[in-house]
């Protein structure tokens, strides 16, 4: 067992990583110290687990190019917010997920929403990078869930493969009774950990007594147990993804040959 802290076990890891990322701009700006360490810590400080999970993936980012996608590559799934990485921030600095569930639905492929998935993942902990918290909160609203087990585990499935360590807590509110039958199936896919940051709540003042002393009243929905209207403005929200995929760009030198054929920015 090591430590997440270890400058000796982070130079280890990525030395074992090397192949991957000695000549791939992409994967080694990702493989940063801090990522080392989230790894490392969800495997317990277990330093051959922790390579094998950093491997699976530097091979999945490989092959799907996260880094790459745009938000005009996922508007279609996105234009209604029914996932929505905030503005404001939780009373920590970490930025906040909406998964509104009582929004329209745009008719998607699972490939087109997992693309969404990913997109949302990686500019939220873009977000939390750049404010040096690492962590996301999650508040959803699953008043009207119709999912099925198939999107619910995708997620779990790149949560903790992908993104291990990023969630800081989850607040799921008002499950019917379809979603208890995709979740009773779905918590076999999740580790003990993340199964603690995840909480149940059914009223509104579970909801308020939870969720309030992490964000401020006028940064949460009114359906959450806050005082911000349910007024997603898409023209805002393309505009603020467009700036973040910007920045990205400006970020990542590599961006352009890495695309895979998907889209450039073009701020509208």
């Amino acid at each position: 067992m090591i430590s997440e802290d270890s400058i000796e076990t982070i130079e280890t890891i990525s030395k074992a990583l090397r192949d991957l990322t000695s000549e791939d701009k992409a994967l080694a700006a990702f493989c940063s110290a801090n990522t080392i360490k989230r790894y490392v810590v969800a495997r317990n400080g277990n330093i051959d687990a922790t390579i094998s999970m950093l491997r699976n993936t530097l091979e999945w980012r490989r092959q799907c190019r996260p880094e790459a996608i745009t938000w005009q590559d996922v508007e279609k799934a996105g234009q209604y917010g029914r996932i929505e990485v905030a503005a404001e921030r939780d009373r920590s600095g970490r930025p906040i997920i909406f998964y509104q569930l009582k929004r329209p639905m745009t008719a998607c492929s699972l490939e087109e929403q997992t693309n969404f998935l990913i997109y949302n993942l990686e500019t939220a902990c873009k977000m939390a990078d750049d404010a040096g918290v690492s962590q996301v909160i999650v508040a959803a609203d699953l008043a009207n869930f119709s999912e099925g087990l198939t999107q619910l585990a995708n997620f779990i499935h790149l949560a903790q493969n992908h993104y291990p360590e990023r969630l800081a807590f989850a607040v799921l509110s008002r499950p019917p009774t379809l979603f208890w039958l995709a979740w009773s199936a779905a918590q076999a896919f999740l580790d003990e950990k993340t199964r603690a940051k995840i909480s149940l709540v059914y009223t509104d003042k579970e909801l308020q007594d939870v969720l309030l002393p992490l964000i401020q009243p006028a940064h949460l929905y009114e359906n959450l147990g806050g005082n911000k209207k349910d007024d997603f403005d898409l023209h805002k929200h393309r505009q603020r993804m467009q700036l973040m995929d910007l920045e990205r760009q400006r970020e990542a030198g590599f961006f352009q040959h890495t695309s895979g054929g998907r889209s450039t920015v073009e701020v509208q």
